[in-house]
C-alpha cells in the first residue's frame, strides 16, 4: 500500500516539474533582447544561462569576442546572414547593432542573441542568454561557438 501512495507522489512531482517547465517556457516567449548599456552589451546576470563578450573579468561567462575583416556594412551583413542561417529570427537591426530570437525545439524557450559592431577594435562583441530559468546545459555557449565557426566558412 506505500508503494501506491509513493507511486502518486513521484507521478504528481513529475506533472507538477512538466506543468512548470510549460510555464516558463511561456513566459520566455515575452520579453526582449537586454540591449546596450553605455554602448556595450549588457552583462550575464548571475546564471549559468548566459555567454558575453563585452567584460573578460567576469570568466563564468566570458568568450571572445570575434574578428571580421572587412566595410561596417558588409560585416553587419555578413551577421544578420549567419543568424539567419542558424534558424535566429533578427527582430532589431541598427548600424551597428543586431538582436535575435532562437526558439528551442523542445518546449519553445526563447535565447536572445546580440551581436555589437565595435569599429574602433574591429571585433564583433556577442551575447547569448536564455530570457528563463537557471540552467541552459550549455546551449547558449555551444550556440556561439557554431556562430564563429560558420562566418569563419
Amino acid at each position: 500500500m506505500m508503494w501506491k501512495w509513493l507511486v502518486l507522489i513521484i507521478v504528481l512531482a513529475s506533472l507538477g516539474f512538466i506543468a512548470m517547465l510549460f510555464y516558463k517556457a511561456h513566459l520566455s516567449k515575452t520579453g526582449q533582447a537586454a540591449g546596450l548599456v553605455a554602448n556595450q552589451l549588457t552583462r550575464c546576470p548571475n546564471k549559468p544561462n548566459c555567454v558575453c563578450s563585452e567584460f573578460s573579468e567576469d570568466s563564468e561567462h566570458f568568450m571572445e569576442p570575434i574578428m571580421l575583416q572587412g566595410a561596417p556594412d558588409q560585416i553587419m551583413v555578413k551577421l544578420k546572414s549567419a543568424l539567419e542561417a542558424m534558424g535566429g529570427v533578427v527582430t532589431t537591426q541598427a548600424p551597428r547593432y543586431l538582436a535575435a530570437t532562437f526558439t528551442s525545439k523542445f518546449m519553445g524557450f526563447v535565447d536572445d542573441v546580440e551581436l555589437r559592431l565595435d569599429e574602433a577594435t574591429g571585433l564583433v562583441q556577442i551575447r547569448s542568454a536564455s530570457r528563463q530559468g537557471y540552467s541552459d546545459l550549455g546551449v547558449n555557449r555551444k550556440r556561439m561557438e557554431q556562430f564563429k565557426q560558420l562566418l569563419q566558412k
